[in-house]
């Protein structure tokens, strides 16, 4: 694997790509394979709830039935709601018009950003009473799945399952993927996940419990992780956000690469 040393839009823009694979595959259903088609993926979890159930593309249609109707066909089969991520700014291709046929709803921008960590600033607003560490037992995961469960309002017996993804993890064993999670004053406040892969590092699931969102810790859960990843010797960190997210990530000297398009399928029986 090639690590990448700088930020260079058109080069990160293909390899967050297969980053943000990466990501879905480690929460895809273990007893259901992922589908792959030619620069089309498809990733089922067993949770109902769209973050974890993708469609990822950079192509065009090239057979309608192949790209397009069968796998918005299994979720529908599946009464699962999923996010259709449409990259490479295709919004005015075929590709787009139908994934709108199909009654897909545009939820807006991911904003993908990036920094070369070395150059990531310092100091920051947090509290001093934050402890970030990596999760390395099933007690601390089960804490970790928790919180993030509030940013992806995962309720009831779905927190279990969400944990269930995990439970053969060995934690002494080195994988891609790393859960983080923070402690203020001795409690459990926040959630991310570190993904190592095709040469960047990314930070997903940033979560806070709701009573102490603003105090500067959402920040910490990414610069942490990537502080990590560089004494791993990764070079470039990545994270995503939402266009409300993005101006308090900006001052870390993140830029700004490019957007994703999502676009919300739920099929019927999945409507509340």
């Amino acid at each position: 694997m090639n690590i990448i040393s700088k930020i260079e839009t058109s080069l990160i823009d293909n390899t967050f790509y297969y980053n943000l694979i990466s990501y879905f595959k480690h929460y895809n259903d273990p007893k259901n394979q992922y589908v792959e088609l030619d620069n089309l993926f498809q990733f089922q979890s067993p949770l109902p709830y769209p973050d974890f159930n993708a469609i990822l593309s950079q192509i065009q249609i090239v057979d309608e039935e192949v790209h397009l109707n069968n796998p918005t066909q299994l979720f529908n089969d599946l009464s699962l709601p999923y996010y259709w991520w449409v990259f490479k700014d295709l919004n005015s291709n075929e590709l787009v018009n139908k994934i709108k046929e199909k009654k897909l709803r545009n939820t807006g921008d991911i904003i993908v950003l990036g920094a070369e960590i070395a150059k990531l600033v310092e100091i920051f607003s947090t509290p001093n009473s934050l402890f970030v560490e990596p999760v390395n037992n099933a007690d601390k995961m089960k804490k970790w799945a928790e919180i993030t469960s509030y940013r992806y309002n995962i309720k009831g017996t779905f927190v279990d399952t969400f944990l269930d993804n995990f439970k053969d993890v060995r934690f002494t064993e080195d994988t891609y993927w790393s859960k983080y999670i923070g402690w203020l004053n001795g409690e459990p406040v926040a959630s991310s996940t570190l993904i190592k892969s095709q040469g960047i590092a990314a930070v997903y699931d940033v979560s806070i419990i709701p009573r102490y969102r603003n105090w500067g810790i959402e920040n910490s859960m990414i610069m942490i992780p990537l502080r990590q990843a560089k004494r791993d010797g990764y070079h470039v960190g990545v994270t995503i956000a939402t266009i409300g997210e993005v101006n308090r990530i900006k001052p870390l000297n993140f830029v700004e690469l490019f957007k994703i398009q999502r676009y919300l399928g739920v099929p019927p029986r999945a409507k509340k």
